[in-house]
């Protein structure tokens, strides 16, 4: 190789070409992409954490007089949601999950049902299917009423 072309072939490695510009621009595009999308599936296929409740596994949700009779309220509950229900006095906790599809349920009014906004799936007031596709009853979680107040889990 002359001392030309040796010249040459440095300055052609010095200043790349519109293609390879092109080449790195896409390249990089690309990698963003992939890693914008696998951080997200990462965080879905790996549990979340669990955390303890206050006062040894109890969570207070609040106080009786907040919740009437026919009346329900959304909490969170082990990093998950969960529903509670004042049915005729008694109070009732469930997963807030359905068993469907995974979509979170919600309590209906007007109705008196819990009811799942993706397939319109229903479950009655102690938590059983009464129509819909869910498979399984929504799960129970134990509640305990003291001194007025409304706990969820166990002492």
């Amino acid at each position: 190789m002359t001392d030309e072309e040796a010249l040459l072939q440095e300055l052609l490695e010095a200043h790349p070409t519109r293609r390879r510009a092109l080449e790195l621009i896409v390249g990089g595009a690309l990698a963003a992409l992939a890693a914008g999308s696998a951080i997200p599936m990462a965080g879905y296929l790996t549990a979340p954490v669990r955390t303890s409740q206050p006062g040894g596994g109890r969570l207070l949700v609040g106080d009786l007089r907040d919740l009437p009779p026919g009346a329900a309220i959304k909490v969170t509950y082990e990093d998950r949601p969960a529903l509670v229900l004042n049915v005729a006095g008694t109070v009732k906790a469930f997963s807030a999950i359905c068993t469907h599809l995974g979509c979170v349920v919600f309590w209906n009014q007007d109705s008196q049902f819990i009811q799942c906004p993706c397939h319109d799936g229903r479950f009655d007031t102690n938590g059983q299917v009464i129509s819909g596709p869910p498979p399984a009853p929504l799960p129970a979680i134990p509640v305990a009423v003291g001194d007025e107040r409304i706990y969820l889990g166990s002492a």
